[in-house]
């Protein structure tokens, strides 16, 4: 499943934007504050909102565009998506009227709404069918405390979902899933009597974690304080997950959900992280040092091979390692006001990317004392 177009009319800052898409597993936008990067991502996952919530009940509805989102005193906003899968276009629309106001603009969801029908009826067939995965991580993501009290749930390919589209990520999700998984693992440890015995949704996880910080091992739940911990070995000694830095935090429960909601999406597959989907990312590189930066694109790519990131930043390292990507530069100011960059970005210097691919100085240029 990929993303094919994107076209919208009277959105927020844009006035028209009309984006045909390559067969890429990156997409990158770029451009400065107030450029549209936000918006732009935002209104793709308003649409995307749409599957979920019509695989779960054929009247559920996704993420609705308000009165806000209508740029400047017209009279309605239009979002239209086309994405492929099996194959297949599968092309909606929404459409925002103000109120008070006329049009003759109607929404079209007959496409998405009959592939999320394929995919009820392959789960009234086989509870076990594998889902493919849509969420958005926005900026308004942190890691404050890794909540772990015990609940006792029953997940399904339905919670992949859970708050997949919410305005901030605070990953208490992943946290309690991870709890309840290894309670699960445990109980098979000691009625198989088999202490090696390891989940396979919890091995996709520790894995994905191990591949973008290698130097975390034993990722476990500490039982015997009075208040659960989440552990890790981390250069021979144990530590508390609470205690890694803020990007080490960030970059570990991103990952972790990433691959959580893989494994829930794909419950009888062996290998979830090979699960698909479209996943949106905004401000990559956020809390993340220079050296990770560089990483983050690549080590998306070959821990998720085929998922399709559609990602921002204001990072030239990212921009410089994100070798097989599709790169846009966006500005609603311009007409038009998106292009794509023609130029080859991979492997360019970061000074070289900032000066003539990002349009800012390499460098603070001092003033001229008088």
């Amino acid at each position: 499943m990929k993303l094919k177009s994107v076209e919208l009319q009277n959105f927020r800052g844009f006035k028209t934007l009309e984006l045909s898409l390559p067969d890429a597993q990156t997409l990158i936008f770029i451009g400065g504050n107030g450029a549209g990067k936000t918006s732009l991502l935002q209104a793709i996952g308003m649409m995307l909102s749409w599957l979920p919530a019509r695989i779960r009940s054929e009247k559920s509805s996704g993420n609705k565009m308000d009165d806000t989102d209508i740029f400047n005193d017209e009279s309605s906003a239009f979002i239209g998506l086309c994405l492929t899968h099996d194959g297949q276009d599968v092309l909606w629309s929404r459409v925002k009227k103000r109120l008070g106001r006329t049009g003759s603009e109607k929404s079209v969801m007959d496409d998405m709404s009959a592939l999320a029908l394929h995919f009820r009826q392959r789960l009234t067939e086989n509870r076990d069918t594998a889902l493919p995965l849509v969420a958005y991580y926005p900026v308004n993501r942190s890691v404050t405390e890794a909540k772990l009290e015990p609940k006792s749930k029953r997940y399904n390919q339905l919670d992949a979902f859970s708050n997949a589209f919410t305005k901030a990520s605070s990953f208490n999700n992943f946290f309690e899933w991870f709890r309840n998984r290894e309670d699960l693992e445990n109980e098979q440890r000691l009625k198989l009597k088999d202490f090696d015995y390891q989940d396979h949704q919890l091995m996709s996880v520790r894995a994905a974690i191990t591949a973008f910080l290698p130097e975390l091992s034993g990722l476990r739940i500490d039982r015997e304080e009075h208040k659960p911990r989440l552990l890790a070995e981390k250069a021979g000694k144990t530590i508390v997950i609470n205690q890694l830095s803020d990007g080490e935090k960030c970059l570990l429960a991103l990952v972790g959900d990433l691959a959580r909601r893989l494994a829930l999406a794909n419950p009888a597959g062996q290998k979830p992280l090979k699960g698909e989907g479209i996943i949106l990312i905004d401000e990559i590189e956020l809390h993340l040092h220079p050296r990770w930066q560089r990483n983050i694109v690549p080590g998306l790519e070959k821990t998720f091979p085929n998922c399709q990131f559609v990602i921002t930043t204001h990072s030239p390292q990212v921009l410089g390692d994100a070798k097989n990507a599709a790169v846009y530069a966006l500005n609603i100011h311009e007409h038009p006001p998106i292009f794509s960059l023609a130029e080859t970005v991979y492997g360019r210097d970061a000074s070289d990317l900032l000066e003539e691919v990002m349009d800012a100085s390499s460098r603070t240029l001092l003033a001229k004392s008088s």
